[in-house]
């Protein structure tokens, strides 16, 4: 009987004690939610008040295109105007804004077409061609990055002036064509596209530039690309060859012509950097995909 009744209290100690550490467990369990829960919300609290003063700026420029001048030069200043107007717009659509963004685009599209065409075949040369010298031209190309680009700026001024270019849009396209970066990552993307797929181009007749344009492009397309996309907006926002080799005011590119706006009024001048910047968030949106795997991919010789 003895035994029994000790079996028993031991047995509900047991199952008491069970309890307890099954309540404990879901304590910590509760402890542990919380504390992540409120981590996450201060995280979240940052993050959120952090893209608020980055969006700030951005905001700001939206509502100044839409005030008239005095609201925008009044003192203290508000952040949403009494009358908005679209005058400043209708500046952005007059011919004085017009004419350099034609210029812009002229200038930015050829170049960046021009730059995946001639590097894309440097890059494949490199990469899949055998021939002598070819280390050495790679290391030139190298060698070439380390140098700043300002040591460039006055043998390109005298090459471009001996060719007759100076002060025409020519002179701006070949003055950016070629980029020893570019050439860098798609030689080392190229590296990873399978010989056997090139072999069996050349064996059915296709002539190497057929084998460029209809196996090599398609296989390319991510890490050409990211070469349209950095060639894209480093001629875009390029600033420093135009003022160095254009000066009428009917070749001016965006940039010279923010710089040099005519224009005395803040709400005409940031329509127009809104404007100018709006390409380019389309290019990018329009790449992105390609952008990320030609990144993700450059160098690690792992091609889909």
């Amino acid at each position: 009987m003895a035994n029994n009744v000790d079996s028993l209290r031991s047995s509900r100690l047991q199952a008491n004690g069970q309890q307890e550490a099954a309540i404990r467990r879901r304590q910590n369990q509760r402890r542990k939610v919380f504390g992540r829960s409120v981590r996450y919300f201060w995280l979240y609290v940052i993050a959120i008040l952090l893209a608020c003063i980055t969006a700030f700026p951005l905001v700001w420029l939206l509502i100044t295109i839409f005030k008239p001048t005095y609201e925008i030069y009044q003192y203290p200043p508000t952040l949403f105007a009494k009358i908005y107007t679209l005058s400043n717009l209708r500046y952005v659509l007059s011919g004085t804004f017009l004419q350099p963004f034609f210029n812009t685009v002229y200038i930015t599209v050829v170049t960046s077409i021009l730059q995946v065409l001639v590097n894309g075949l440097a890059g494949y040369a490199l990469a899949k061609h055998r021939f002598p010298g070819r280390t050495l031209i790679f290391y030139l190309f190298l060698s070439s990055m380390m140098i700043p680009f300002q040591i460039y700026l006055i043998p390109d001024f005298l090459i471009i002036k001996h060719l007759g270019l100076l002060d025409t849009r020519t002179s701006l396209i070949i003055s950016w064509i070629g980029s020893a970066g570019s050439v860098f990552l798609i030689r080392q993307y190229m590296l990873g596209l399978p010989d056997s797929t090139l072999e069996a181009a050349r064996l059915d007749g296709a002539s190497e530039w057929r084998t460029f344009f209809q196996v090599v492009v398609p296989m390319a397309t991510p890490v050409l690309g990211v070469v349209a996309i950095f060639s894209f907006f480093s001629q875009w926002n390029n600033l420093l060859m135009p003022l160095i080799l254009i000066h009428s005011q009917s070749r001016y590119t965006l940039p010279l012509f923010l710089v040099f706006s005519p224009s005395s009024n803040p709400g005409q001048n940031m329509a127009a950097a809104f404007v100018t910047s709006i390409p380019p968030l389309i290019v990018f949106l329009l790449l992105q995909r390609y952008f990320s795997q030609g990144i993700a991919l450059t160098g690690t010789g792992e091609q889909g």
